[in-house]
């Protein structure tokens, strides 16, 4: 039994345990793997996806939509600055294409390393916080599982290609997480201000399902489309 604790608290144990897992993830590619994962990774090629998103807000809001883009624009601006800006810096720990010890063993695709560190993966805290916000905001079953599948894939990808860590993922969902909840937070607070010299802002937000399929529907052809171009390339 001591001997079991002895190892759980051990970090460098779990160092090694993270290393084994990251590189049997990013052992496992293929050509066609290697293209999918490269270009669902690109922040661009969600832009439709991210306008769809939008597009059911302003519907219902219109002009009000800028509350919640300044909640997006808050929430990113936290889950990187928190990644990026304190975490990276102060933990210091080497992406695995520029670790010493496995660097070697690490598959990169076409050649990218990214920076030097990696700990915590602002993209995936960015993905999380995104997805956090939205699913606290409309919280409607339909776009729940996309949004989830989304973050997981995104944030995997990172993984595949190896630059991040599977606990870099992992504490960058986390970090996501808590920065989307604290921007759906700002969002209500904003609302809560607003709703007393307009009334509207405190109204409710409600989405029909055929709504909801509009950004659903724009996710699976973006993936769809990441995936033909993937089997094109590599034919």
């Amino acid at each position: 039994m001591g001997g079991w604790i002895k190892q759980i608290i051990d970090m460098n144990y779990w160092i090694e345990l993270d290393r084994t897992v990251t590189l049997f993830i990013n052992g496992n590619h293929s050509p066609l793997s290697d293209g999918f994962f490269y270009l669902f990774s690109k922040i661009n090629v969600w832009i439709p996806f991210y306008l769809s998103l939008l597009y059911i807000f302003y519907k219902r809001q219109g002009a009000r939509i800028w509350v919640l883009l300044l909640s997006v624009g808050f929430t990113v601006l936290l889950a990187d600055q928190v990644s990026s800006g304190i975490l990276k810096p102060l933990v210091a720990r080497l992406r695995p294409s520029h670790d010493p010890d496995i660097q070697h063993l690490v598959h990169l695709v076409k050649g990218y390393r990214g920076a030097l560190y990696g700990f915590v993966s602002s993209h995936a805290a960015n993905t999380a916080g995104i997805a956090t916000l939205f699913i606290l905001l409309i919280r409607r079953s339909l776009i729940v599982p996309v949004l989830v599948l989304w973050t997981a894939l995104s944030s995997l990808s990172r993984v595949f290609l190896g630059l991040h860590f599977v606990g870099d993922i992992l504490a960058g969902s986390l970090v996501g997480i808590a920065a989307g909840i604290a921007g759906f937070a700002f969002y209500r607070f904003l609302n809560r201000k607003l709703s007393a010299k307009h009334p509207l802002y405190g109204s409710e937000l409600s989405f029909s399902d055929a709504e909801l399929f509009i950004p659903t529907l724009i996710w699976l052809i973006s993936g769809l489309i990441m995936f033909a171009v993937s089997v094109v390339q590599h034919a």
